[in-house]
């Protein structure tokens, strides 16, 4: 897959997943959370998909008329810059839900399950997010700042 498709892909998909949890947590304000509890949630999930939601934002600003080198990824990389943010947004969702239907049955209940999403996913995220979206040296001009390994000349 090329790099500026996966980009595309995993930071659309995190930005939609960063509005979608911010809406849903007042969403369950207005019946299962009080608005101070509600922001309490917000503010311990905010800052992570916030730090993850700004990268991806300021790399598709950057590179908006800039025509880039095609880049290729390994399927492994690929594979897990889609594994982690999917389940980091699906654990938060099930948290969410959890919440409404009673599963996850306080306030701080559903405080410290998103303190222990963040703790299992957000640094693996965090990793996947600087490396793909971190700005390549010269990859405008043809250069690039990573390593390069040169194929075997063929005889």
């Amino acid at each position: 897959m090329s790099r500026s498709a996966l980009q595309s892909i995993v930071g659309l998909y995190l930005i939609f997943a960063h509005v979608t949890v911010i809406i849903a947590i007042f969403w369950l304000s207005r019946s299962h959370l009080s608005f101070d509890d509600a922001l309490d949630v917000v503010f311990i999930v905010g800052p992570v998909f916030a730090a993850h939601t700004t990268v991806v934002v300021r790399e598709f600003v950057r590179t908006a008329s800039v025509r880039q080198r095609r880049q290729r990824t390994t399927a492994t990389f690929a594979v897990i810059s889609f594994l982690f943010p999917i389940a980091f947004s699906v654990g938060a969702a099930f948290l969410l839900f959890g919440y409404a239907d009673g599963t996850v049955d306080t306030p701080k209940s559903l405080k410290r399950g998103f303190g222990a999403l963040e703790v299992a996913f957000g640094t693996y995220l965090g990793i996947i997010v600087d490396h793909l979206f971190r700005e390549l040296k010269g990859a405008h001009s043809g250069e690039s700042s990573e390593k390069i390994v040169p194929r075997a000349k063929r005889k």
